[in-house]
């Protein structure tokens, strides 16, 4: 139940901040019929990142009986800096992200299910963005 939760804040997070960035629904189904987005990056990429920061960190981190809260903070933290130099002052969500994805990793060890979350999260980031109605993440 708490993933569904989660997967929930996935899809909420991003589609609510577009739709008060466009200041309309209609807007943002209208982006939503427009979209164009890489498949790399909202495929290949989560896959990556996910292997490393959920997988990889989590299971160096275990092996050394580090606790998961650290993991947690940690694999957050350095989430979101990897996405700073893109984003800057607006990579809080990436930190947000990051703590959801770690939390479920943490109580489902299914690498599957933070990749799934993962994707879903960059797939309606990008639906708006790169579409000719949404300005929110360009600085």
């Amino acid at each position: 139940m708490n993933i569904l939760l989660l997967l929930g804040l996935c899809i909420f997070i991003p589609s609510v901040q577009t739709i008060l960035e466009l200041n309309s629904a209609k807007n943002f189904f209208k982006a939503c019929k427009e979209k164009k987005f890489l498949l790399q990056t909202l495929i290949l990429i989560p896959i990556l990142e996910e292997y490393i920061f959920r997988f990889v960190m989590y299971e160096l981190l275990a092996a050394h009986e580090i606790p998961p809260l650290f993991y947690i903070i940690f694999s957050s933290l350095a989430f979101t800096f990897i996405h700073y130099f893109q984003l800057k002052a607006k990579s809080y969500y990436k930190l947000v992200l990051g703590i959801m994805l770690a939390i479920v990793y943490v109580y489902t060890t299914n690498l599957f299910v933070v990749i799934l979350m993962h994707v879903l999260f960059n797939v309606l980031v990008y639906l708006f963005k790169y579409t000719n109605h949404y300005r929110g993440f360009q600085t």
